[in-house]
């Protein structure tokens, strides 16, 4: 906490100083996809990437990588990337998922708008459509749960978030991005379940026994 005017004199010429950067401005809606990305794959693209605090191999920023998959232990050229971001999707898709069947805990509620407050937005208004922001954020902890926060607060302007009912997948999508509230997460999943569940009812009609659904990943 800032205890002195000398201080917070600092702190906003600091958060001045980085809103002078032009840099890339982002609407809500882009935001939670990019993060939506991350909790279903372990992607960071994007404003993702120019989060602090994010160490990975100076090769996936020399060669100007547009997105990383940062969950596994390896990058594609064989580098370690960081072991902090297994953690943050674990806990991001528990959060997504409490936050679907509306059973996030109060508990955590807290955490989350503790760790959302280290998030500095600053407006930006083009010439035309809505308001975007540039945001500053201190760590990926501090986005992840500011984007769950705008699920929560602000269902109305995003839409709410669904969790695909294609057995193996359980991906999440933003509800308003899907035609008639589908609870699939793409139209290719919506069709996979109606043509299994076609299959389904003409081998009950023919009395074979129920096949056990095949996972599929989420791509």
């Amino acid at each position: 906490m800032l205890q002195t005017e000398a201080e917070l004199e600092t702190a906003m010429r600091t958060v001045l100083a980085a809103a002078a950067d032009p840099g890339e401005s982002i609407s809500k809606a882009d935001l939670l996809q990019l993060v939506l990305d991350f909790a279903n794959q372990g992607i960071l693209a994007g404003a993702l990437l120019r989060v602090p605090g994010l160490h990975l191999p100076r090769a996936v920023f020399d060669a100007g990588m547009k997105s990383i998959v940062v969950t596994g232990a390896t990058d594609g050229e064989g580098n370690k990337v960081d072991g902090l971001f297994p953690r943050l999707q674990d806990q991001l898709n528990k959060d997504l998922l409490s936050i679907a069947r509306h059973r996030l805990a109060a508990a955590r509620l807290t955490e989350i708008r503790k760790a959302a407050a280290r998030m500095v937005l600053i407006p930006r208004y083009p010439s035309t459509g809505a308001v975007q922001y540039h945001h500053l954020p201190e760590n990926h902890e501090a986005v992840f749960s500011y984007t769950l926060i705008l699920l929560l607060r602000d269902e109305h302007e995003v839409g709410g978030i669904g969790q695909c009912r294609l057995p193996g997948c359980d991906a999440f999508y933003l509800r308003r991005l899907r035609p008639k509230r589908s609870p699939y997460c793409t139209d290719e999943h919506s069709t996979q379940a109606r043509k299994a569940a076609g299959a389904a009812r003409q081998r009950k009609l023919r009395g074979d026994p129920i096949a056990k659904p095949t996972p599929r990943r989420h791509k």
